[in-house]
């Protein structure tokens, strides 16, 4: 970013105006761009509503989902169906270039969400957790229309028109008085362009992540279960009871009503903390004191412990890194070193998953239990073998460790990126 830009920002934060831009009712913007309201280039229509029955098969619908998920709407997105008259068809038919609006949400957040739909859909229809608003006249390009409602100035505009209590944008005419500054065509169409540009190296990375996780899932089954030898290796494994290689505990919980079991003393890893960790897990939400240990049945795990879930996310798996304790939903599991490698335990649980879930299922119980856990079966190379193996699926773990990250540096770049476009603060070459 340019000194010229920075400048810019820092004047617009302290509620100064640069020169060749001007305050209007959503923001400083530059001189050139025109203010608007959605009513002068949008007619609004609530959505169809049908009895849960109707749902399943006929005429395709587009839903909240749908408008939350993808700001622009291909026929491939739509996969809802409905069955419909010819004359609800006709009524609530929906056209190329039709912005849709999420009409509710739990969270204040999530409405007014939006999306464009960028090719003709025959007979396509939409739900009533949506409002339509269909172009009545040229001002706002189409593709421009998938990006602009996302600015924050916009978000802001948006979610002040929607009714707190409900939750819900009501109808289009709340929608119609939200104010929107545009530059011109040409300039439109050149942000609409360069946001795509950043859509498509997103997209790009977001391919690569699903062929890496593919080629990972595809190693895990070939080397963990012996399918597929590593070179040098031609001793015979053994399958045995995960229970004969290791030591095994559950957590527990202390009081919740005794705020003195809680503090910052012991890391206590919940459910909730293991499906957002990756394979190492080294903090967790809620912590407790060293009175709440001693009042539980929580035990502390060393690092390197196996942590597997045996309630909700059944067959979740992480390994500790850093001492800690769990609640009784998650199962410490302590291999016998000289037998088992703990890493090489943590990928095979995970290539197992399915199977252990079928196992719980197969026992008519809600949850898994550690007498389960420990009948799990588990081919055991030779250590040696089973080191070459963790030191082949990390080498994998790293490359989308990092594609993530690149991921993650791409999104946060075309947001701020769409931020600067979208208010006028850098300005395109139309």
């Amino acid at each position: 970013m340019n000194q010229t830009i920075r400048s810019r920002i820092e004047q617009i934060k302290r509620g100064a105006i640069p020169d060749g831009y001007k305050k209007t009712k959503v923001g400083i913007v530059p001189k050139e761009w025109t203010e608007h309201t959605l009513s002068e280039f949008f007619d609004f229509k609530n959505g169809l509503n049908k009895e849960k029955e109707a749902f399943g098969k006929g005429t395709p619908i587009v839903n909240y989902t749908d408008v939350w998920g993808k700001r622009g709407l291909l026929k491939e997105n739509i996969k809802g169906k409905v069955l419909l008259s010819k004359n609800e068809i006709d009524l609530y038919k929906v056209e190329e270039g039709d912005v849709f609006f999420t009409r509710t949400s739990e969270t204040i957040e999530e409405i007014g969400l939006s999306s464009v739909l960028l090719e003709p859909i025959n007979d396509c229809v939409f739900s009533g957790f949506v409002l339509r608003a269909r172009p009545k006249k040229a001002g706002i390009v189409k593709e421009y229309n998938i990006y602009c409602y996302s600015s924050a100035i916009m978000r802001h505009e948006i979610t002040r028109k929607s009714s707190m209590t409900t939750r819900a944008l009501t109808n289009g005419t709340l929608l119609g008085e939200v104010n929107i500054n545009l530059p011109n065509q040409k300039e439109q169409e050149k942000i609409a362009e360069i946001l795509q540009e950043q859509d498509r190296l997103i997209e790009f990375k977001e391919k690569l992540i699903e062929e890496k996780k593919k080629q990972k899932q595809y190693l895990m089954e070939a080397l963990l279960t012996g399918k597929v030898r590593l070179s040098g290796f031609t001793d015979e494994w053994v399958v045995i009871p995960l229970g004969q290689v290791s030591d095994m505990s559950s957590g527990g919980t202390p009081l919740t009503s005794k705020q003195e079991y809680f503090g910052n003393d012991h890391i206590w890893v919940s459910i909730a903390d293991m499906s957002s960790s990756g394979k190492y897990i080294f903090d967790s939400k809620i912590k407790l004191s060293n009175l709440g240990l001693n009042n539980c049945s929580a035990r502390l795990f060393k690092k390197g412990t196996v942590l597997f879930a045996m309630y909700a996310s059944i067959g979740e798996c992480v390994i500790a890194g850093e001492e800690c304790c769990t609640s009784q939903a998650i199962l410490g599991i302590v291999p016998n070193t000289e037998k088992l490698n703990n890493e090489f335990l943590y990928y095979s649980l995970i290539q197992k998953k399915t199977s252990i879930i079928a196992m719980q299922q197969a026992s008519s119980q809600p949850n898994l239990n550690k007498g389960l856990v420990q009948s799990i079966q588990i081919e055991l190379p030779p250590r040696l073998e089973q080191i070459a193996i963790v030191n082949v699926l990390s080498k994998a773990d790293d490359e989308l460790d990092l594609l993530q990250k690149e991921l993650e540096e791409q999104k946060r770049k075309k947001q701020s990126l769409m931020q600067l476009l979208l208010t006028g603060i850098v300005r395109v070459k139309a």
